[in-house]
């Protein structure tokens, strides 16, 4: 089964997501709003054009005062809905943006990929996950989060497919253990192959040069993602192999590289 998980909660601009937190937030937002509307108010109110008798300008006024409440709501709207759907979709440990994700990627409606790198999950990120701070735990708890760690991700090393779907929802990343990948890779790269099954829940993977994999069900469906990742998009993998590669012969130095990543992930911007 693929792994896939969301990006760190304590990423998000409203710290660590729970609901406390999120309702003083909302409490703080609608404080503000009602500031800015009785600010309005009195300077309108206030002001000698807005008088009796001066029809065209108490219209332009309260035209003006109109505006602004709505724009005003609308941004406040904005955030508390957007803080609203990351904290659903951060609910159980990011379990419906996952369920959202797999859903869409099998029908062809897969998020834009921003990134493939290649990480050994470690103990900090695992709480951060969860919107945890590994300083504000017991050693125990720290224990505990340990044990989860290894369970699910043993001692492996994972390539990572990084989908950013959106402003309005949090990345999820699939994780694809580093042994299986090695004998899949290739088919990022465009190789033609065919399947031939060899045995109870084995295959072999023949590629057009003759070159031959034996896999098994656990890579099967790896190779439907990386299948389903060529066909919906290739050209954002060559995208992001090109930077990488362009980082590590020195054509792009670290700056130029972070620049050209933010501008692809966040804006769809590929350069050259």
């Amino acid at each position: 089964m693929l792994k896939a998980t969301t990006q760190p909660q304590t990423l998000r601009f409203y710290g660590k997501t729970n609901w406390g937190e999120f309702a003083w937030f909302v409490i703080f937002m609608g404080c503000l709003g009602l500031v800015f509307t009785f600010t309005l108010v009195s300077i309108f109110l206030g002001n000698p054009l807005f008088v009796v008798g001066k029809t065209k300008h108490n219209l332009r006024n309260i035209i003006l005062f109109s505006i602004f409440f709505i724009l005003w709501n609308v941004l406040i709207s904005f955030i508390l809905y957007w803080g609203f759907m990351m904290r659903w979709e951060y609910k159980d440990g990011g379990k419906n943006a996952v369920k959202d994700f797999w859903k869409k990627f099998w029908s062809g409606k897969v998020p834009r990929l921003a990134d493939i790198r290649v990480e050994q999950p470690m103990v900090e990120d695992y709480l951060k996950q969860m919107g945890k701070y590994i300083e504000d735990l017991t050693p125990g708890e720290i224990g505990d989060a340990y044990v989860k760690l290894k369970k699910e991700f043993g001692d492996e090393r994972y390539v990572i497919f990084d989908f950013y779907r959106g402003i309005m929802h949090v990345d999820v990343y699939v994780y694809i253990p580093v042994r299986i990948f090695e004998k899949l890779s290739k088919i990022l790269d465009g190789r033609k192959y065919r399947l031939k099954r060899i045995g109870e829940k084995r295959y072999a993977l023949i590629y057009e040069d003759g070159e031959k994999v034996e896999i098994t069900d656990e890579d099967y469906e790896v190779l439907r993602f990386l299948e389903m990742l060529v066909k919906t998009q290739g050209e954002n993998i060559k995208y992001i192999k090109r930077l990488k590669d362009e980082l590590a012969s020195g054509k792009l130095n670290l700056h130029e590289y972070i620049v050209d990543a933010y501008n692809y992930k966040f804006f769809g911007r590929r350069k050259g």
